[in-house]
């Protein structure tokens, strides 16, 4: 079954990697559950991601992010990365992740991360409509519209993609029609998993916040 989670800028497909990584979360918040953690390593090499699934528990709407840590054998901290402001829903998953140039974890296999959230009123995941649709070509097609009489930030999408139940790529884009805008009643298309794998389910998140 596909899933989409409705609330949840470089596109960039990745792909999972094979070897063994330890991973130690050390600040999850107790308003955010995490489901599940995955690295990713991007098809050409370039970029590695620590993928987190995770479910905004609160009775709020969230403002999440987080940091994430490589670290050496001896627990020092390699390379600090990090990824903040996403506006979640109550009761709605979305994606996280740590983007690392591969060149700078080379030989790590330690990671952790710190998860923090704040009460927000900025999220405006009720004023659109998002919709998934695989095409003939095997990409899946994401459209938004805003319905709403106020204009908002872009459409940030992120997905994570399966085959046998098992994640083999992680992809990301943003929806907006001028800038990072989507203005009211605008709607914009936009697709991923645009390289070649096979892929039988997916899940798909998204986040929009007021215009700053």
């Amino acid at each position: 079954m596909k899933r989409i989670y409705g609330i949840i800028i470089a596109v960039a497909i990745a792909f999972v990697a094979t070897f063994s990584f330890n991973v130690y979360a050390k600040g999850s918040t107790k308003d955010v559950r995490v489901n599940n953690e995955y690295v990713i390593i991007d098809m050409n090499g370039y970029n590695t991601r620590y993928v987190l699934e995770c479910t905004n528990i609160s009775d709020s709407d969230l403002m999440a992010g987080a940091v994430f840590y490589a670290r050496d054998d001896e627990g020092n901290v390699v390379k600090k990365v990090s990824d903040c402001g996403y506006m979640v829903k109550s009761g709605a998953s979305f994606i996280l992740y740590g983007q690392f140039k591969t060149v700078d974890v080379s030989g790590i296999s330690n990671f952790d991360y710190d998860i923090t959230a704040e009460k927000t009123s900025e999220c405006r995941a009720d004023a659109v409509g998002v919709e998934c649709n695989p095409s003939e070509e095997g990409s899946l097609v994401v459209s938004g519209t805003n319905y709403s009489s106020s204009d908002v930030e872009g459409i940030n999408v992120r997905s994570v993609f399966y085959n046998d139940g098992e994640p083999v790529a992680f992809d990301t884009v943003n929806i907006a029609d001028t800038g990072y805008t989507l203005h009211s009643g605008s709607s914009n298309t936009q697709e991923l998993a645009m390289q070649d794998f096979e892929y039988d389910d997916y899940v798909v998140t998204w986040s929009v916040s007021d215009v700053d």
